[in-house]
């Protein structure tokens, strides 16, 4: 929250944010971008909590905590490898969950909300795996830019490349965008922000279980 207050403060001052024009930073443009997407999430989780029967905002931010705690395992293990085996131990957990996809996604989308509200970094890193895990890819921005940042992960900007990436080739497939789907021009002032930055792939992972003991699995129920 402190990052994003202290970057859109400088684009205030700088006259707006920038564009695909008149980029000269890449760096400056990508942290611009990731503050638009932590607050689009933080106004979409609002928005679908205000359609959760059966439980306050605090029961469902509680309930958000014990969702972050059994995800924890695959939070740390973002920061330690490839997108491949990030998101196909994420898969598993979500297959041994046994709910519908559509009932957990809808579940994550709030709690990345609730993480981001709170500034409780962990929390929205495991929501947005998990979307990725289901097939929603453009959410994969968010790991790009938190392992970009150093952001609840160590900083890994090579890493980061791989999930940019994926997001990138989601919307060049035809999948509707996640944030500020109103900005057609979002997407390739990502891309070529990225272009410029882009490394070398790390090594791979090496798996890390799920940390299930104790954890209590939300489901939310979103009404039309």
């Amino acid at each position: 929250a402190n990052a994003c207050n202290a970057v859109l403060l400088q684009a205030s001052s700088n006259g707006g944010y920038v564009t695909l024009a008149t980029m000269t930073d890449p760096g400056a443009a990508l942290s611009e971008q990731f503050c638009v997407a932590r607050t689009y999430a933080m106004a979409e989780g609002e928005r679908l909590m205000g359609q959760v029967a059966g439980y306050t905002p605090a029961e469902i931010a509680e309930q958000c905590g014990g969702f972050s705690a059994m995800l924890a395992g695959q939070v740390t293990a973002l920061g330690a490898g490839d997108m491949a085996s990030v998101t196909t131990a994420m898969r598993a957990v979500a297959d041994g969950t046994g709910l519908a996809p559509a009932d957990l996604a809808a579940t994550s989308r709030v709690c990345l909300g609730v993480g981001y509200t709170q500034d409780d970094i962990r929390m929205a890193l495991g929501s947005a795996l998990m979307l990725v895990s289901l097939g929603e890819a453009p959410y994969a921005e968010l790991m790009g830019h938190h392992l970009r940042e150093g952001y609840g992960v160590p900083a890994t900007p090579d890493r980061a490349m791989q999930w940019y990436d994926a997001a990138l080739r989601a919307l060049d497939d035809g999948a509707a965008p996640v944030f500020m789907p109103g900005q057609p021009e979002r997407a390739s002032l990502l891309r070529a922000a990225t272009m410029q930055l882009k490394g070398t792939a790390s090594e791979g992972l090496r798996p890390v279980p799920a940390s299930q003991e104790g954890a209590t699995l939300p489901v939310f129920s979103i009404g039309d």
